[in-house]
């Protein structure tokens, strides 16, 4: 790209897989604004022949909980000691009980891991939308943090002086939890998708739109920043050679698979062409986006 003039700007809104190319040489003005009006991509996948299909994604955020802890020798005072693997376990067997009380739409994964058998958390948390995540996010810190007894027990239950104990503190340990930024749900947009799906549908491939995917992207990211399109395709593929798998990448190295790509980008290019050269679709996207961000 940069070759052909566009400046190139790596790291897009601080995702390692997003790049920003502008066009250097445009002139300033409305042309300009609309070459940074939209983003749209499109990923290859199995199933039926011929099929392109918009759907959600669950947004999703790793978290990366340690738990400090010591141990003393077994025959001297050994109630002293911070049993670390403890503290991990028993906060492993309360998300475990969480999950009961989760929507089946939510999804939580953890490890057991650590250098040189230090124990620490790595957890998964997904659900359908951002805002679901954060209010799963707290439930889930509370498996390993102190709890207010009063946001967990029935009120008759509970002595207000006296806090429950979760794993960590239950077991005399401390615990340090890395958040990272996480992933948005995908919010694709409408009107991009059924431009797209106008193009595609004229070299034999339909289009349509379904529940989406139970995994996450970066590119969820990008569709709160601005409208976007992330349309999934199907390539022929070998039995059990879904996406990530050694029979995928051969797969998507065939002929076949780049003639359907092409097929595809071509649909992509002209819904971008068509943002450039009508204002009035331009206006009609970006107020598709707007609404989309109320909710």
């Amino acid at each position: 790209m940069s070759a052909h003039g566009f400046g190139v700007t790596p790291h897009y809104l601080d995702l390692p897989t997003a790049w920003r190319g502008v066009f250097a040489h445009a002139p300033a003005g409305k042309a300009e604004e609309k070459m940074r009006a939209i983003s749209i991509m499109c990923y290859p996948g199995g199933g039926p022949a011929n099929w392109s299909s918009i759907g959600p994604s669950l947004a999703s955020q790793h978290l990366i909980v340690e738990i400090f802890g010591y141990g003393l020798h077994s025959a001297h005072a050994a109630w002293e000691a911070q049993n670390a693997l403890d503290a991990a376990f028993l906060a492993y067997s309360s998300m475990s009980v969480l999950r009961q009380q989760i929507k089946p739409t939510h999804r939580v994964h953890g490890i057991v891991s650590g250098k040189d058998w230090a124990p620490n958390n790595a957890v998964d948390l997904r659900a359908p939308t951002w805002a679901e995540l954060e209010v799963l996010r707290e439930r889930v810190k509370k498996c390993f943090e102190c709890v207010d007894a009063s946001s967990c027990l029935p009120r008759a239950r509970v002595d207000m002086g006296d806090p429950l104990r979760a794993a960590a503190h239950a077991t005399g340990c401390k615990v340090a939890i890395d958040t990272n930024s996480g992933y948005c749900n995908v919010r694709q947009n409408q009107v991009l998708g059924e431009q797209c799906g106008k193009v595609v549908e004229r070299y034999g491939i339909d289009y349509g739109v379904d529940e989406g995917m139970s995994a996450s992207t970066d590119f969820g990211n990008v569709s709160y920043a601005l409208p976007s399109l992330h349309p999934a395709y199907t390539i022929p593929t070998k039995p059990n050679g879904g996406d990530h798998t050694p029979r995928f990448t051969w797969a998507a190295g065939t002929a076949e698979a780049h003639a359907l790509t092409i097929k595809k980008v071509k649909g992509l290019a002209a819904t971008g062409f068509h943002v450039l050269d009508d204002e009035a679709f331009t206006v009609q996207v970006r107020k598709a986006w707007e609404e989309q961000m109320k909710a």
